[in-house]
C-alpha cells in the first residue's frame, strides 16, 4: 500500500502542470483504494455485518472476526455499516484505507422483525406466544430432515423421531402436545403456502416461526388447533453477489440395535426354554458345547445384513445480491444418503430462485419458483422382523459346494439377508415444481398497500413395489443335505401413479400509520385454497422372470386395477387490528371467517376470533433508573381456532367400492359395493378455545433474555364415534359426531445468557423446557364404566392392563394366589409373573385391569443449546431430552423358535437366579407373561446429544491471498449420545408391541465439511 502511494505521489509531482489543465476542463482524478477494516459492539466482533460503499452496489460482509475487505473504492466514498439489532452507521472515508467501526446496539434492540401469521411484526410489539429460529441454527450440524434438527431448540415443540429410514424419518412433530383424537399435526406453511418442512433445502431457509397461542395462530382459522409453522425462506438484498458452498460427506450407523444371544448361548437357554415347557431339549450336550467353544460357528445376522457405516453427502451453493432495482437469491441442493443396507437409500436435489423487482417506485414484483426431485428406495420387505427371529445357530450361507454365495436358512422361516438385498424393491419418485407470483402496489396514501399472491404447485408421485423370489437352503447336518427352497412362489408388481396440485390465491389490504404516540395497524386478507388429485394403479402377477419389472411381462391372470380423483377447496376472509400507544401499551385483534368443504352448507362456515394485550413495563418512568433491566412485558390472549382435517363428506349418505364375489356359474369376478354407513348432517369443526399468559425479560444490556409462559387449552367438538355407549347388535356404521372434549396445560420456560471472556471467547447458552399435560374431559364410554378403566380425566394414549407383583418364588406362592389362568394356577410355574388382585375376588381377570403407569408421550421435553467462539474456533452442541412418561419394553423370547434378546435371557429367573428381572425362559411365551402389565413398562425418560459442531476459520490473511471472504471447515454429529434407561433399543422407537418388529432403527451421523463464501 505504502509503494502504491509514493508511485502515486511521483506520478502527480512529475506532472503537475497536467493536473491542472485536467482540473481547468473540470476532469477529476479519484484514487482507487483497497479499504480494510473491523466491525464490532461493544462485546467484540460483529461477523456477518454488512459493508457497502454508499450509491453503489459494491459491498462485503464481516467475517468471523468482524473483518472486511473492499477493493477499488474511491478515497473520498462514503461507506455504510449495517447489522441487525443495531443502528445503522455512515463513515466517510476521506483517504483513510483503515476503519475500525463500532456500532451502537438500536435502541430498540427487540424491534427485530418477525414473520407472524400473513405478514410480519416487529418482535417488541408481539403480544401472541411465538417462538423464531434463525436458518443458520438449523443449518448447524445438517441432517437430512430438517425437523430432526429442530428438536430442542425451540420451548413448546415436541418431536420424535420414531424410525431411521432414509426418506421417511420426519418424524412425529407436535406444538404443546395432543388435544385431540384424530390429527394433532401442526400447520406448516412454507412462504406461506402449505408444505413439507422436510424436503426444503436448509441452505434456503432464512428463519422459522412457531405459532403457539390463539393470538399468533387463529388468524390460520379452521387448520390452527394445533399450532402452525411459518417457514421463511431466503432473499436477495441489495449489494454485489454474494456465492456461498457448503459440503459435507458423512457415515452413518445404527444409534442402537439389538443384542442377541449367540449360538453357544442360544442353545443353552433354548434347550432351557423347552425344558420349561414341557418339551425335549433341541441340542444334545455336544453341539452346545461344541457352539460354546467355537467349533461349530454363531451368525450375527444383524451384523451380516446392517452396514457397519453408510455414506451420506450434502452439497448446496447459493448465489444472493442485487441492484438498484433487482434482488435475486438463488441457491441448488443435493443429497444422497444410503441406508443400513444395500437397498435402501434416499436421494434429493433442490433448486430455488426468489427475485423481487422494483418495476416502479411503488410497484413491486415478486416470482419464487422452486423445484424438487427425489427418489426413496428400499427392499420390498423389511429384513427387521427376521433379524430378531433368526437363530444364530443357522448359517447365513451355504458351502460354496451347494452354491456360490448361496442363502442358507434362519432356522425360523427364512433369510433376513434374502428380505434385505434379494426380495425386490419399492420405489417411490417425486417430482415437484412450486410458483409463488405475488404483485405489490404501495397506494399513494400514506401506510395503505394492496398485494395479490398466486401459488401453484403441481407433484408428481411414482410409486413402484417388485417383488421376486430368491433361494435359500434349509440343510439337514446329521445327512449333508441341502434342499433349495424359494421364498414366493409368484412374481409381482404393483405401480402407481399420483398427480397432485394446489392452488392459493391471496388478496391483501395492509394499512400501518403512526399519528403521534399512536400505531395503528390493520390488515385484511381474502384466501382460496383449491386441491385436486388424480391417481392410478396396475397390478401384475405371474411374471415368468424377474429380469423384466414391467407391467406388460406380467401373465393377464390376477391382475389389479385402481384408479381415483378427488377435489377439494377452502375459503377465507382475514382481519387484524394493531395499536399501540406510547410504544407501551398493545392490543391486537384476530378474526378469521372460514369455509370448508368438508362440512354441509349450514355448517360450513366457522368463525374464529383472538385478542391480545401487551404491556412494555420497562418504558415506564418508574422503572427508567433500573439499569439492569432492558426490557421487560407481559402479554395475555385469548381466542379461538378450529381443526377440519377429518374424513370429508361425512355428512352424505353413500356407498363405497368393496371387495366383491364370484357370482353365478360362469366364474366371473363380481365387484361389490357397500353402505357408508348412517351420515350425520349436523358434522361441524373442532373448536379449540386457548388462553396464554407470558413474560419476556432482558437484563443487562441483552447478556441474560428469556420468555415464560403459562397456557391452557380446551379442545371441543371433537370427532368420535358412540362405538362404547352404543351396543354392537345396532347392526349399523355409526357416523363420527362432535362428541369429544380435552384439556390441555403446562408452561413454557425459555432463557439466553451471551457472555465473553477476554477480547476473544465469547459463548451464549440457552436452556428450555415444556411441561405440557392433557386430560380427557369426555370420550364416549358405557354409562356404567368403572373407574379403573374409564378414560375420562385421564390423560392421551394412558396405558391400561394388569399390575404386576414381581415374579412367583416358591409352589407355595403359587398355590396361595388369587387364580390367574382360570386352571387354578396348574399352569403357572416359578418365574412366572404374578399379578395384583386389584377387585380381591381371589381372580385375576379383566375386572383387575386399571390404569397403569403414564401415557407414552412425554410431559415434559426440554433442551439445552451452547454455542462458543475463540478466535477462528466454534463449538455448537445442541442437547435434548424428555421425561415423565413411560414406555412399554415388552419383546417376546424364543417365541416359534427365534432368537432372543441377551440381557433379558441372562437375567431371566432359573435356579441360582432367583432375583432375575425377567420371568423364566419358556418355548412360545406362555400368555400369563405376555400379558400387558406393569411389569414390562419402563421410565420413558431419555437425554439426547442431539446435534454438535466444531468448526475452524482460516484467518484472513490466507483469505486475503486466496480473494476469498471466508472458508470454514467443520466436522459434526448427530445422535452421537444417549442416555436411557432402554436396554434394547433407541427410547424414541415406537412404544406398541406391534413396532418392535418392523422398527428401523434411527442413524447416529458423523460428517466432515466445510463452506466456502465468496
Amino acid at each position: 500500500m505504502k509503494k502504491t502511494e509514493l508511485r502515486l505521489k511521483t506520478f502527480i509531482h512529475s506532472k503537475a502542470l497536467l493536473c491542472c489543465m485536467l482540473l481547468l476542463t473540470s476532469f477529476t482524478v479519484m484514487a482507487q483504494n483497497s479499504i480494510t477494516g473491523t466491525v464490532s459492539d461493544s462485546n467484540g466482533p460483529l461477523p456477518g455485518a454488512n459493508v457497502i460503499v454508499k450509491g453503489t452496489n459494491t459491498g462485503a460482509q464481516a467475517d468471523f472476526d468482524g473483518n472486511f475487505t473492499l477493493n477499488n473504492v474511491e478515497s473520498n466514498a462514503t461507506l455504510v455499516f449495517s447489522y441487525v439489532g443495531f443502528k445503522t452507521k455512515e463513515v466517510a472515508l476521506n483517504g483513510q484505507t483503515v476503519i475500525k467501526v463500532t456500532l451502537e446496539e438500536d435502541a430498540e434492540f427487540l424491534d427485530e422483525v418477525v414473520v407472524v401469521g400473513y405478514g410480519t411484526q416487529k418482535k417488541s410489539d408481539l403480544t401472541g406466544a411465538v417462538a423464531v429460529v434463525k436458518g443458520e441454527k438449523v443449518n448447524i450440524a445438517p441432517t437430512p430432515s430438517l425437523t430432526q434438527n429442530l428438536s430442542g431448540k425451540l420451548p413448546g415443540v415436541i418431536t420424535r423421531q420414531t424410525t431411521g429410514q432414509p426418506g421417511a424419518d420426519a418424524g412425529e412433530f407436535l406444538i404443546r402436545g395432543k388435544s385431540t383424537f384424530g390429527n394433532n399435526s401442526a400447520l406448516i406453511l412454507v412462504d406461506g403456502v402449505e408444505r413439507s418442512i422436510d424436503r426444503i433445502d436448509p441452505n434456503a431457509i432464512e428463519s422459522i416461526t412457531i405459532l403457539k397461542d390463539a393470538a399468533s395462530a387463529a388468524i390460520y382459522g379452521a387448520r390452527a388447533a394445533n399450532g402452525v409453522v411459518l417457514v421463511t425462506t431466503k432473499r436477495g438484498s441489495h449489494g454485489a453477489p454474494s456465492i456461498s458452498y457448503n459440503s459435507s460427506f458423512g457415515f452413518q450407523s445404527a444409534v442402537q440395535v439389538p443384542e442377541m444371544l449367540n449360538a453357544g448361548e442360544f442353545a443353552q437357554y433354548f434347550n432351557e426354554a423347552s425344558l420349561n415347557s414341557g418339551d425335549n431339549p433341541a441340542f444334545t450336550d455336544e453341539q452346545v458345547q461344541q457352539y460354546q467353544n467355537g467349533t461349530l460357528p454363531s451368525t450375527d445376522w444383524w451384523g451380516e445384513v446392517i452396514r457397519k457405516s453408510a455414506p451420506i453427502q450434502q452439497q448446496g451453493i447459493t448465489v444472493s445480491g442485487g441492484g438498484e432495482r433487482v434482488r435475486y437469491f438463488t441457491s441448488m441442493a443435493m443429497l444422497d444418503q444410503k441406508g443400513l443396507y444395500e437397498t435402501s437409500s434416499f436421494k434429493r436435489y433442490n433448486v430455488r430462485a426468489n427475485v423481487d423487482i422494483d418495476l416502479t417506485d411503488r410497484f413491486t414484483l415478486g416470482i419464487d419458483l422452486a423445484g424438487r426431485k427425489e427418489r426413496i428406495e428400499d427392499s420390498s420387505n423389511s429384513p427387521f422382523n427376521p433379524l430378531l427371529n433368526s437363530q444364530p445357530t443357522s448359517p447365513a450361507y451355504v458351502p460354496d459346494s451347494v452354491e456360490p454365495g448361496g442363502l442358507g436358512y434362519n432356522g425360523v422361516n427364512i433369510n433376513p439377508i434374502g428380505e434385505a438385498i434379494h426380495s425386490g424393491y419399492n420405489r417411490t419418485n417425486w417430482n415437484v415444481f412450486q410458483g409463488n407470483f405475488k404483485l405489490k402496489y404501495d397506494i399513494p396514501i400514506e401506510g395503505l398497500s394492496t398485494t395479490f399472491k398466486y401459488n401453484y404447485d403441481h407433484s408428481f408421485k411414482n410409486e413402484k413395489e417388485f417383488n421376486e423370489p430368491y433361494t435359500f437352503y434349509v440343510s439337514d447336518p446329521v445327512n449333508n443335505i441341502y434342499t433349495p427352497f424359494t421364498s414366493i412362489s409368484n412374481i409381482t408388481l404393483t405401480e402407481g401413479y399420483d398427480e397432485i396440485v394446489q392452488e392459493t390465491t391471496q388478496f391483501f389490504v395492509n394499512y400501518d400509520r403512526e399519528f403521534g404516540k399512536h400505531n395503528l395497524g390493520a390488515l385484511f386478507v381474502y384466501e382460496k385454497v383449491d386441491n385436486e388429485r388424480k391417481n392410478i394403479e396396475a397390478g401384475r402377477q405371474g411374471f415368468v422372470s424377474p429380469s423384466i419389472d414391467q407391467l406388460f411381462a406380467g401373465g393377464a391372470t390376477g391382475q389389479t386395477s385402481d384408479g381415483g380423483a378427488s377435489e377439494s377447496a377452502r375459503q377465507g376472509y382475514i382481519g387484524r387490528l394493531t395499536y399501540s400507544y406510547a410504544d407501551k401499551y398493545l392490543f391486537q385483534a384476530n378474526v378469521r371467517h372460514d369455509g370448508s368443504y368438508n362440512f354441509p352448507k349450514d355448517k360450513r362456515w366457522g368463525t374464529f376470533p383472538a385478542f391480545s394485550v401487551g404491556w412494555k413495563i420497562s418504558e415506564e418512568a418508574f422503572l427508567s433508573n433500573v439499569d439492569a433491566l432492558e426490557t421487560l412485558k407481559i402479554r395475555a390472549s385469548w381466542g379461538k381456532f378450529g381443526n377440519d382435517r377429518v374424513d370429508p363428506f361425512q355428512f352424505l349418505s353413500g356407498y363405497t367400492f368393496n371387495s366383491g364375489s364370484v357370482i353365478g356359474t360362469s366364474g366371473a369376478y363380481r365387484p361389490g359395493i357397500q353402505d357408508t354407513g348412517i351420515p350425520n348432517p349436523n358434522i361441524t369443526w373442532e373448536t379449540a378455545t386457548a388462553k396464554n399468559l407470558g413474560l419476556d425479560f432482558s437484563l443487562w444490556k441483552g447478556r441474560l433474555s428469556g420468555e415464560f409462559d403459562i397456557f391452557s387449552k380446551r379442545t371441543e367438538d371433537i370427532l368420535i364415534a358412540r362405538n362404547a355407549s352404543i351396543p354392537d347388535s345396532f347392526g349399523a356404521s355409526l357416523p363420527k359426531e362432535n362428541l369429544g372434549i380435552v384439556d390441555n396445560k403446562g408452561f413454557e420456560l425459555a432463557l439466553t445468557y451471551k457472555g465473553t471472556i477476554g477480547e476473544n471467547f465469547r459463548f451464549e447458552i440457552s436452556p428450555n423446557m415444556t411441561k405440557a399435560t392433557s386430560e380427557v374431559v369426555f370420550i364416549d364410554e358405557p354409562e356404567d364404566v368403572e373407574d379403573r378403566i374409564r378414560k375420562t380425566g385421564r390423560p392421551f394414549d394412558q396405558l391400561y392392563g394388569y399390575t404386576s407383583a414381581g415374579l412367583f418364588k416358591s409352589q407355595e406362592e403359587i398355590d396361595g394366589w388369587a387364580d390367574q389362568d382360570g386352571q387354578g394356577n396348574s399352569s403357572l410355574k416359578t418365574g412366572d409373573i404374578k399379578y395384583v388382585d386389584i377387585n380381591n375376588d381371589d381372580v385375576i381377570d379383566g375386572f383387575d385391569i386399571q390404569q397403569i403407569g403414564k401415557s407414552v408421550i412425554p410431559e415434559i421435553v426440554y433442551g439445552l443449546n451452547f454455542s462458543m467462539a475463540y478466535k477462528g474456533f466454534d463449538l455448537n452442541a445442541s442437547f435434548q431430552g424428555a421425561t415423565d412418561f413411560n414406555s412399554y419394553a415388552y419383546i417376546g423370547a424364543f417365541s416359534l423358535g427365534s432368537n432372543a434378546i441377551r440381557g433379558r435371557v441372562l437375567d431371566s429367573y432359573r435356579e441360582g437366579n432367583e432375583n432375575a428381572a425377567f420371568p423364566r425362559t419358556y418355548f412360545n411365551t406362555p400368555p400369563n407373561n405376555e400379558r400387558t402389565s406393569t411389569f414390562w413398562m419402563i421410565d420413558g425418560s431419555y437425554l439426547k446429544l442431539r446435534n454438535v459442531e466444531v468448526g475452524y476459520n482460516l484467518p484472513d490473511t490466507v483469505m486475503d491471498k486466496l480473494g476469498i471472504d471466508s472458508i470454514r471447515f467443520f466436522v459434526s454429529g448427530n445422535n452421537l449420545l444417549t442416555f436411557s434407561k432402554y436396554d434394547f433399543y433407541d427410547p424414541e422407537r415406537p412404544s406398541e408391541k406391534s413396532g418392535n418388529s418392523l422398527y428401523y432403527p434411527q442413524l447416529r451421523r458423523v460428517n466432515l465439511g466445510f463452506s466456502v463464501n465468496f
